[in-house]
């Protein structure tokens, strides 16, 4: 079986700000998704093809995470071969909103338009090489009305 993976290590030159950086990572996560959600459905009846294409998924997932996000979200991240459609992100569908920034710290709400429409918010911190990197995610519970750590 041919290799299955996304190309997930460019890091676009046009992801100066934290807004965009977060907005390519959304459509690389929503590739990611849309891509692996449809070969599961497709090798359903067939455990090895099932097998080989979770640890590409997997695979895949932790090159996207390990590109865009620090190591304490990539620890607390799913090792698990789930995806969904609709997918969780999708920049184009979602409203995305930068919040606040200053000093190379950036605060941004993400909120699905499909499906749970859940509320997101991202804390994201420019590197000294000027890349933006996700430095925490969090859930709104809406019962609650708090913000809870999310698991990617």
């Amino acid at each position: 079986m041919h290799s299955l993976a996304i190309e997930v290590d460019m890091y676009p030159e046009q992801s100066k700000d934290a807004l965009t950086a977060l907005k390519v990572f959304m459509a690389q996560m929503n590739v990611w998704e849309s891509k692996y959600h449809t070969l599961l459905r497709q090798v359903l009846s067939d455990a090895e093809k099932m097998s080989i294409v979770k640890a590409e998924l997997i695979q895949t997932k932790w090159e996207i995470l390990e590109t865009w996000c620090s190591k304490a979200v990539i620890k607390r991240a799913s090792k698990s071969a789930r995806v969904q459609s609709p997918t969780t992100f999708d920049p184009e569908r979602d409203v995305v909103e930068l919040l606040e920034s200053s000093d190379g710290l950036a605060v941004i709400t993400h909120q699905q338009t499909v499906g749970l429409q859940a509320v997101q918010r991202f804390r994201l911190e420019r590197q000294t090489n000027g890349r933006w990197i996700i430095q925490s995610v969090e859930l709104l519970d809406k019962v609650a009305d708090k913000w809870e750590p999310l698991i990617l």
